[in-house]
């Protein structure tokens, strides 16, 4: 009889997290190796999860403010290639984007020579070449190539570093979805003696808004005044405003779980300006987005992202005014 085929994942960001455990439940039969890239909160979060057949690992980071670290950076890399995945053949390697993550990109870009690698893309983001590198572009690239001897183009207005999945044969997953049926056994049941509602917060909301603080802070005192409580979904690497906490009506989850791993139920209405999360989170009496209430410094994305967001759910409803969600708790 065969041995069972090693499966491999990489969780480069908190959003992998429920891609990640989804895989290790369709390779149910299989070895596992989880690889947690960077952010010990996800390992913390993945580790008291996942099943006992399951290893899980962290690659931590390195912060280039010496030009020391880029060497040890290489040599710290090949150590844990040559450890963890220099024997492996004819496995199956799975990550989630070709963004950013230089290690990742190493490790997959050398696993490929000898097993399948495939790049789940939940993610769904294209960005286009930039015509012409800045001279701090080609500092990145001398560094990434120094360390991986893997030279990324950059992408976006951001100017991204970016890695050819095609030069190395990944395949690329796409409309990848989530089968709750799978994951349900990973989810939280919030349990509400109250009504209550869910506000699924984002980052760096004033690089979109001049007005995003103001509106929130509007939007939760009308529920609070019906009598609601709060609950606030906050983005990862995303700031809550201090005087939305001091409030006692107001709660937050763990910024870092996903929230496809909350069940949302029991809310009775969910909240956003823009965020998609909102549209999949289970909440079936209402959902609101704050489209209309916020002046975007981008006039024309305020049509994108409402045409985005009823795309997602034709449901959604888009007050104007503050006194239409009044109206509507009335």
């Amino acid at each position: 009889m065969s041995e069972p085929i090693t499966v491999v994942i990489f969780v480069q960001a908190s959003r992998d997290i429920v891609y990640a455990l989804q895989l290790i439940e369709v390779y149910s039969d299989s070895p596992i190796k989880l690889f947690v890239v960077d952010h010990l909160a996800n390992y913390e979060m993945l580790k008291p999860l996942i099943p006992a057949r399951v290893s899980i690992h962290m690659i931590r980071n390195f912060k280039f403010n010496n030009p020391l670290y880029v060497l040890i950076d290489a040599m710290r890399l090949r150590g844990v290639f040559i450890k963890q995945f220099l024997k492996l053949r004819s496995s199956k390697v799975f990550f989630f984007s070709n963004f950013f993550d230089y290690k990742t990109f190493y490790f997959v870009s050398e696993l490929s020579k000898k097993n399948d690698v495939s790049m789940i893309d939940h993610y769904g983001v294209t960005r286009s070449s930039i015509p012409s590198l800045s001279l701090i572009d080609y500092i990145r690239k001398i560094i990434i190539w120094l360390i991986t001897f893997k030279a990324p183009s950059f992408t976006g207005e951001a100017h991204v570093p970016t890695f050819n999945i095609e030069r190395y044969g990944i395949k690329k997953v796409d409309d990848v979805e989530i089968v709750n049926s799978l994951i349900a056994k990973y989810q939280t049941k919030v349990h509400l003696n109250q009504k209550s509602i869910i506000l699924f917060d984002l980052i760096d909301p004033e690089f979109l808004f001049s007005n995003y603080d103001d509106v929130i802070d509007s939007v939760i005192e009308l529920f609070i005044n019906a009598g609601f409580l709060v609950y606030i979904k906050p983005h990862p690497r995303a700031k809550i405003s201090e005087s939305l906490l001091s409030r006692s009506a107001v709660h937050m989850f763990e910024s870092n779980k996903p929230s496809e791993l909350i069940d949302f139920s029991n809310f009775d209405y969910a909240v956003t300006a823009i965020s998609a999360a909102m549209c999949k989170c289970g909440v079936t009496k209402k959902l609101f987005s704050l489209v209309e209430l916020l002046d975007f410094h981008n006039s024309d994305k305020k049509d994108e992202y409402k045409n985005y967001l009823k795309e997602l759910d034709e449901n959604i409803v888009f007050p104007i005014t503050l006194s239409d969600i009044k109206l509507e708790l009335a």
